[in-house]
């Protein structure tokens, strides 16, 4: 099996070291510091729109569609805004492939008119299968159905890329519309590994030990048993909550509507919930573990348990996915209830007091599925529950596609980097439901410049009206698999506005700098401030000119990929290139 890219920002395996900013064929005095002159102030109004998907439904919970922005009403933290953007897609057709220059198709808008959607409202789906918190039989039941529902919104126009989680999350399949790489991918993720077969054997043997260590009388070893396994699932939810707000957050610059359809068997909100209760149940009640404890031991599994609530842990991945308006759908490979989530086999380990296995089973579902609850309803999606009709359910889903509302507002605030709640009403109350996501991050626009830089880096975007190059010099080894690798990022003057300031003219620019190793681990984000000043005698000359800012990674042998984002300050003009480059051997630009 070939080894795909990786998300990965908690991990870094590249880091910057700075060298002085020169100006390689540029003007020599483009950046001359004239501090008897006061910094030039532009008061520059950042025009940004905070786009909401908006679903509505009947009693029955069938979509409805010929809705206008008349009978809509949006407020921010209880305040009502303007609408100032509305679209209304209803069952949008293709209207035109452009597969030549890779380009989304255009789908009509079946409201006021034909019109085509624009490229803010086509959808990105993120199929992201957590193998670590799957069994194989599960897991594959869903994969299967996913086939027809991909091809499907394929044909449609739709971008799909596959993500496989065990330890950390990789691509499988870039976003694309290669209806056969999709179906490649999907078989692909079927044969690898999972994990959740072996967590629950870890139950099963927990039990087992606590029963035991209960009937010689020992409480203390019994709860050491319970303490044992929990540390344990408190790592394992730790990792997998992070490789999903990761991946999301690396959605973030990524232009267009963003779906992210996460299959799992559900991830504890307190791990080792129900061992807990379970612990309780063995020694009878919460003051019979207590008596067998002795005089001086705390024992109280109730507060404990509450102690374990990882509610702030998923709440991180859900505020990622609000910042950069990621609607979460999520889907209980499980099934049906009913089964015993230890299997037969436990039977013998389970104890009958307190509901027995129903009762066991009952607290570990809730446990399981309240973080796919929340993650879908405050992100404005759908949660998948209690089911083995995946092929209905993603027929459901697929209506949230492709009927809705799209209502678009300018904050108030404007960049002030907090969280802020949204609600939308109809103006008149027919019954009808109202689903959509609950608030969202105003992110200043360094944010969100750095967060295309790094959507440059994973997705291989590129937007650059500035011109901007990446050159590279001789990487020089530095250790065993690690080289200082020069880079010179090179800026053509004329493409930087330029504002008059005392005898000088002025203007300011942000660097940002990320690098991905051929493992998929991404640097930290760099930023460093650039201004430029130019004498105004010098201009004419200095436009045809660059600017260079230079600096060296620190990287691993392979082909690492470079990705710059550069923000002209006084324009609001965003530029993003990347280049991958070869790096120990034959060395040369990719």
């Amino acid at each position: 099996m070939r080894k795909q890219p990786q998300f990965s920002a908690g991990k870094t395996k590249a880091s910057v070291a700075w060298f002085l900013p020169v100006l390689l064929t540029a003007y020599s005095g483009a950046v001359a510091a004239q501090e008897e002159t006061p910094p030039i102030f532009v008061d520059r109004v950042e025009v940004n729109v905070v786009n909401i998907e908006v679903f509505v439904t009947d009693k029955d919970g069938r979509p409805v569609a010929g809705l206008t922005e008349d009978d809509f009403e949006v407020f921010e933290d209880g305040n009502p805004v303007e609408i100032t953007n509305f679209f209304t897609v209803e069952q949008p057709e293709v209207l035109e492939e452009i597969v030549e220059t890779g380009e989304l198709p255009e789908r009509s808008i079946q409201s006021a008119g034909p019109k085509l959607l624009p490229a803010d409202q086509r959808l990105n789906l993120v199929v992201y299968v957590d193998q670590f918190n799957l069994r194989p039989f599960n897991r594959n039941r869903v994969l299967e159905s996913l086939e027809e529902f991909l091809e499907n919104r394929i044909r449609s126009g739709d971008n799909v890329m596959l993500v496989s989680a065990y330890r950390g999350a990789e691509i499988v399949q870039p976003f694309t519309r290669d209806r056969q790489a999709v179906i490649d991918g999907l078989r692909e993720m079927q044969k690898q590994s999972t994990y959740r077969q072996m967590d629950e054997a870890r139950i099963r043997q927990t039990i087992r030990s606590m029963q035991i260590a209960a009937g010689q009388g020992r409480a203390k070893s019994a709860r050491a048993y319970l303490r044992s396994y929990v540390q344990e699932a408190q790592a394992n939810v730790r990792r997998s909550a992070m490789a999903l707000r990761d991946s999301v957050r690396s959605l973030g610059g990524l232009p267009g509507r963003k779906a992210f359809l996460y299959v799992s068997e559900g991830l504890p909100q307190r791990p080792g919930d129900e061992l807990y209760q379970q612990l309780q149940a063995i020694f009878g009640t919460a003051a019979g573990l207590q008596d067998a404890a002795g005089p001086g031991e705390d024992m109280n599994p109730s507060s404990e348990a509450l102690a374990e609530d990882q509610t702030r842990l998923f709440g991180r991945v859900v505020r990622e996915a609000n910042a950069h308006q990621v609607t979460f759908y999520t889907f209980d490979a499980t099934g049906s209830t009913g089964t015993s989530h230890l299997s037969a086999e436990a039977g013998g380990t389970l104890i009958s007091g307190s509901g027995g296995r129903t009762a066991f089973d009952a607290v570990r579902q809730h446990n399981l599925q309240q973080p796919l609850i929340e993650m879908a309803e405050t992100t404005g999606g759908r949660s998948v529950l209690n089911t083995f009709d995946f092929d209905d359910a993603l027929d459901d889903v697929a209506a949230n596609f492709d009927v809705f509302y799209s209502l678009g507002y300018s904050p108030p605030e404007g960049g002030d980097d907090e969280f802020h709640r949204i609600e939308v009403r109809l103006k008149n109350d027919s019954g009808l439901r109202v689903r959509h996501r609950t608030g969202y991050v105003d992110k200043r626009p360094e944010e969100r410049i750095a967060d295309r830089t790094v959507s440059t880096l994973v997705f291989d975007l590129e937007k650059n009206p500035l011109g901007v190059a990446i050159e590279f010099g001789r990487a020089e080894k530095q250790g065993r698999d690690k080289y200082h690798l020069p880079v010179l990022v090179r800026i053509p003057i004329r493409g930087v506005t330029l504002l008059p300031n005392g005898e000088h003219e002025e203007g300011r620019l942000k660097i940002f700098v990320a690098v991905k190793d051929d493992e998929g681990a991404i640097s930290d984000l760099h930023t460093t401030d650039y201004p430029v000043r130019i004498p105004h005698a010098s201009l004419d000359e200095a436009r045809g000119k660059e600017i260079g800012h230079t600096l060296t990674l620190l990287v691993r042998g392979g082909l690492p990929k470079v990705a710059v984002g550069v923000w002209d300050e006084l324009s609001g003009v965003d530029a993003f290139v990347h280049k991958q480059v070869r790096v120990g051997g034959n060395e040369g630009s990719g």
